[in-house]
């Protein structure tokens, strides 16, 4: 193999650092994408990662209940969830359910969740040995819809379009 790219393998194992939800989306290394304060809130809430005194605000606001002062409902144990998943090693949610409407960035909030879990599993060595399943294995970011088409022309579009413009991947794509 002519093209192989030895010193830039070494390179790119060598720097690899531990980056957070929202570096990875805002800073331009990576997506260098600008997050609106509660766009940011539920990045961080998905990654378990820790809330400023404002983050906080909002989100007792939205446990409190979201209908009767227009913002969000969330469920009222989220922290007690979050610190669970913190004390039994988890990076982030296993599963979100993200109930919205049209407009709330749900494509947008996805997109750069996934697209952070493929950089993560990229920065691995080996992920099939790290997640432990077989070589000849391959691992899968799914997309998954109501509907094949929107799947398709939705959801996966969201992700595509997150993943290609991402900085951070460009030498994977």
């Amino acid at each position: 193999m002519s093209d192989l790219d030895l010193l830039g393998q070494l390179e790119a194992n060598f720097n690899r650092r531990k980056v957070g939800i929202t570096e990875f989306a805002a800073s331009k290394e990576f997506c260098g994408r600008v997050l609106y304060p509660r766009q940011r809130l539920l990045l961080k809430l998905f990654f378990l990662e820790d809330l400023t005194e404002e983050e906080e605000r909002i989100l007792d606001l939205w446990i409190e209940g979201g209908r009767d002062n227009n913002e969000v409902e969330i469920c009222p144990n989220i922290r007690e969830r979050i610190q669970w998943c913190k004390d039994n090693g988890y990076e982030h949610f296993r599963e979100v359910v993200l109930v919205g409407g049209r407009r709330c960035s749900k494509g947008f909030i996805t997109g750069l969740s996934i697209s952070k879990k493929i950089y993560d599993t990229l920065q691995l060595q080996d992920p099939n040995a790290y997640y432990g399943i077989d070589a000849d294995k391959e691992i899968y970011f799914s997309v998954i819809a109501a509907a094949q088409d929107q799947a398709k022309d939705q959801q996966y579009a969201d992700v595509s379009g997150m993943v290609n413009s991402c900085m951070a991947m460009q030498r994977y794509i």
